[in-house]
């Protein structure tokens, strides 16, 4: 396999994984998806609230980058955060 090849996949595998445990530790310490729940009102809006944002990245990183979205480490991230968000713990379901 070529060099540049693995060097790429790393940036992608790792960035979003450092994306989500920064996520995870902040959740842990300040319990902000309770936080945001409870100021947006319900979980339903919420979740739509993470479609509006995620969709609002795809379509910047789709329109206004030279590369394709998925080979972006910072679109990957995103994308993949906006899966670990929308995990919702059982007391607010």
């Amino acid at each position: 396999m070529d060099l540049e090849f693995l060097m790429e996949l790393g940036r992608l595998l790792i960035y979003p994984c450092i994306t989500i445990f920064l996520l995870y530790v902040l959740n842990m310490k300040f319990s902000y998806k309770v936080k945001l729940i409870k100021l947006i009102g319900s979980t339903s809006n919420y979740k739509v609230l993470l479609v509006v944002v995620c969709l609002i990245a795809l379509t910047y990183f789709v329109f206004f980058s030279d590369r394709n979205a998925f080979r972006n480490p910072i679109f990957v991230s995103i994308y993949f955060a906006y899966f670990y968000l929308l995990n919702i713990p059982k007391e607010l379901r």
